[in-house]
């Protein structure tokens, strides 16, 4: 198996353990270029040769100056030496570090070894997909290539050798179901996962304008944020959405950055909120889609709900600490761009939905005004760059940075940039300080790679309409196909993720993935009710038992008090009536001789007093004793008197 997988999954691992031993972003990379060093036959050790054997045997792209930074590291570590400027490898010392790289290289293979076969049993299990282990790797990888960052320069860079094509649909939701899995059911494999991301965020600092000052702080420079990042960042559609934007928000106010927002977008988010509303209130759902109205009708919120978060939005914005400002005028015409040809670049290779072009037009506004703020610098660190506009879209990233590209100036930051990119990049300033970060990343992709794109949405909408109409379903199969989640997740499944088209046929299907989850809920209820009885049971019997048990030991305590306690009155009682009996004795009582009839009436008397207090104190009857005499006299009659017949 170890045959059949690519080194680059396994590399960004072996990163990720590398960081956990408190290297730095530039220390990471020393095992493996080392490694890489041992495995060649040179003696000689150049930057341009070492930068294809690492790629070769670890997958990883490194860049040729980064490489030289590195070789200086290694070179501080032992592993080479330098003579007239050039390296040398030390094989001596090359040879005591196989080992413990050996080691630890087979243990994260084994351990993505078992991820991938969990992948490939979950494919075949619950999306009735057969996918090979070779597929597997390569969805791995261009899966993470895909959510990895363009850091720097034109073409950007990834630490990722790049794919022949971009990965389908259907390779997006399969990866994305995965990890949804693994997360919903804390499987030991989403560490696996979680290892394998920050390993890939961490390779990517490689491609950080500066390592060298990862501390620096932002000084003067405001990021500006899109339509879709507000509605994200304020929970207008999902905590899964909110977490890495309220995460990001948070790390960009702690490193000194002014958090704003164009008037123009405040009016865009409006305008949105005020569209589910209506539509809800209307009930013209046919064509109702995006990200929150799938959310608001998901969660039940009626159309005064959504018009409360429309009369707070400006309070939420301060909340979250972004401030809305009007873009900048244009009186500084040296820096005004060419908006009509930014239009046409973004209108040729984005999609828009709304006919209006308002969307369209709000972007250029964005994009425009943030170049005239910056006034022809072309800074090349984030923190100074005065100003930056940051958006959910990749695409609308991309045009801008190609649009606004100066050969003159390959490594300057690109007046907009992804939310993804400028979060990796201040995570890499400080790991520790957000920890949890790469996990919500984790959860905030994989959430994406299930959802179906408008497109997906539109026909399905459409044929659910259809089928209504035609009244062939129920408006109780309707409402589950409109509004249930489960629906949504039937839909990415048959349609493996999009990537096929929506019939009435496909709306069937997921009709009956409905009815099926259903019926496994209902199966799970009635489980879990069971469950829920016999622990009540257990739970009533063992209280039961113990509530026996407590009144045993008290009736046992009683008992022994109330022993203690009587016994000790008798002892009290018997001195008492001896006392008594002492002091009012006869004492002066004449010779035995002389009174043998008031002897014997004292000595019965005294009899009587004892037998009285026996029966008195233990319960003993006089009545007992006269009976006992009385059968021993009778015997004793009776053997007389047979004597005497003899």
């Amino acid at each position: 198996m170890p045959n059949q997988i690519n080194p680059t999954i396994v590399s960004l691992a072996i990163l990720k353990i590398n960081w956990e031993n408190k290297k730095d972003y530039l220390d990471i990379f020393v095992p493996l270029v080392a490694e890489t060093i041992r495995l060649s036959h040179e003696d000689i050790v150049t930057a341009p040769t070492l930068q294809e054997e690492v790629r070769a045997k670890f997958g990883l792209v490194i860049p040729q100056n980064t490489l030289k930074t590195i070789l200086n590291r290694v070179r501080k570590n032992g592993y080479i030496r330098l003579e007239n400027r050039i390296y040398y490898c030390n094989r001596e010392a090359l040879r005591g570090l196989e080992d413990s790289f050996y080691q630890v290289q087979q243990n994260v293979l084994r351990a993505y070894e078992d991820l991938v076969y969990e992948f490939t049993e979950f494919c075949a299990n619950v999306l009735q997909v057969s996918i090979s282990v070779e597929e597997s790797d390569s969805i791995f990888q261009e899966y993470l290539r895909e959510n990895a960052l363009i850091l720097k320069g034109q073409n950007g860079g990834t630490v990722i050798p790049s794919a022949q094509e971009r990965p389908s649909k259907s390779r997006r939701f399969y990866i994305g179901a995965f990890v949804q899995h693994l997360e919903t059911t804390h499987s030991s494999h989403f560490a696996s996962w979680e290892t394998i991301v920050i390993g890939n965020m961490l390779a990517n600092s490689v491609y950080l304008p500066d390592t060298t000052h990862a501390n620096r702080r932002f000084q003067r420079t405001s990021v500006y944020f899109d339509t879709s990042f507000l509605i994200y960042a304020l929970g207008y559609a999902g905590d899964a959405r909110k977490a890495p934007c309220e995460e990001l928000l948070n790390l960009l106010y702690e490193v000194g950055a002014d958090l704003k927002c164009f008037k123009h977008t405040v009016d865009e988010v409006r305008g949105i909120l005020s569209a589910c509303a209506n539509k809800i209130r209307q009930g013209q759902l046919k064509d109702a889609y995006g990200p929150s109205i799938e959310y608001f009708l998901l969660k039940g919120f009626s159309a005064t709900d959504i018009e409360l978060y429309i009369v707070q939005l400006e309070r939420d914005l301060q909340s979250v600490r972004i401030a809305i400002v009007d873009k900048p005028n244009y009186r500084e015409h040296e820096y005004v761009i060419d908006e009509v040809k930014l239009r046409e670049a973004l209108s040729a290779e984005l999609y828009y939905f709304n006919p209006d072009g308002q969307a369209l037009d709000r972007d250029v506004d964005s994009i425009a005004a943030i170049l005239r703020l910056r006034q022809g610098r072309m800074p090349n660190l984030i923190e100074d760059c005065g100003n930056v506009f940051v958006t959910t879209n990749s695409g609308l990233a991309r045009i801008s940075r190609n649009f606004s590209f100066d050969q003159r100036f390959p490594d300057s930051i690109s007046p907009c940039i992804t939310d993804d990119m400028l979060t990796t990049i201040l995570w890499l300033k400080n790991p520790h300080q957000a920890a949890n970060l790469p996990r919500k990343r984790i959860i905030a992709d994989y959430y994406a790679a299930v959802q179906p794109d408008i497109t997906t949405i539109k026909q399905y909408n459409a044929e659910i309409e259809k089928l209504s109409q035609g009244k062939a379903i129920t408006q109780n199969d309707y409402y589950l196909l409109r509004y249930s989640s489960v629906a949504k997740n039937g839909l990415m499944q048959v349609t493996h993720g999009g990537e096929e088209a929506v019939t009435n046929v496909t709306v069937k299907e997921v009709l009956d993935i409905v009815y099926q989850q259903l019926r496994d809920e209902d199966r799970q209820k009635l489980e879990q009710e069971i469950r829920q009885r016999e622990a009540s049971r257990l739970e009533t019997e063992g209280l039961r038992n113990a509530e026996i048990q407590r009144v045993s030991r008290i009736k046992s305590r009683a008992q022994k008090w109330a022993s203690s306690i009587t016994k000790y009155l008798r002892y009290i009682v018997i001195f008492l009536l001896g006392v008594a009996t002492i002091t009012t004795f006869p004492w002066n009582l004449p010779a035995l001789e002389e009174a043998i009839p008031q002897y014997a009436f004292t000595v019965l008397w005294l009899i009587l007093f004892v037998l009285s207090m026996i029966n008195l104190l233990f319960g003993t009857p006089v009545e007992e004793y006269i009976r006992r005499f009385e059968s021993r006299l009778f015997a004793e009659i009776e053997r007389v008197m047979l004597g005497l017949g003899n």
